[in-house]
């Protein structure tokens, strides 16, 4: 069983046998993460190759409210994403949670065919600071089934 975010239903939990395609839905998340334990769990297999990032930025705003994941740009295998309110990521969810969101929002975009590398364009801050993200990042996370 996993989770599957989509435009219908809020969340929607199917067998994987029956899972939706990606391109069906406006909102989508691949993997949960948990940064302090350095784990990772895929709660979506895709059968396709995932090509546009919207719905993967959809996924984690619905999923970090506060958040409000923008694109920036893309400039080749490198896509620079930035908060709405850098504030809120530099200064007000403090280190775990900068943590948190950022490799979520890291490894989910990741996702992505031809996205290799996800760049936050922020302020230097208290508990974040702009930096670029790769699945090397993600390498040592232990992935629970």
């Amino acid at each position: 069983m996993f989770i599957w975010l989509g435009c219908e239903e809020k969340k929607k939990t199917v067998q994987e046998d029956e899972s939706p395609r990606w391109f069906d839905t406006d909102t989508l998340i691949l993997w949960d993460v948990d940064a302090s334990a350095a784990s990772r769990k895929k709660i979506y297999r895709l059968k396709d190759s995932l090509t546009i990032i919207q719905p993967v930025i959809n996924g984690i705003n619905q999923t970090w409210p506060e958040g409000q994941l923008l694109i920036d740009r893309r400039n080749n295998d490198t896509l620079y994403v930035r908060p709405a309110d850098p504030e809120w990521l530099t200064e007000k969810i403090g280190n775990t949670g900068a943590e948190q969101f950022m490799s979520f929002a890291a490894m989910n975009l990741l996702e992505v065919k031809g996205v290799r590398v996800v760049c936050f364009d922020l302020p230097q801050g208290t508990h974040a600071a702009p930096g670029c993200w790769t699945n090397e990042d993600f390498r040592d996370w232990k992935e629970n089934r």
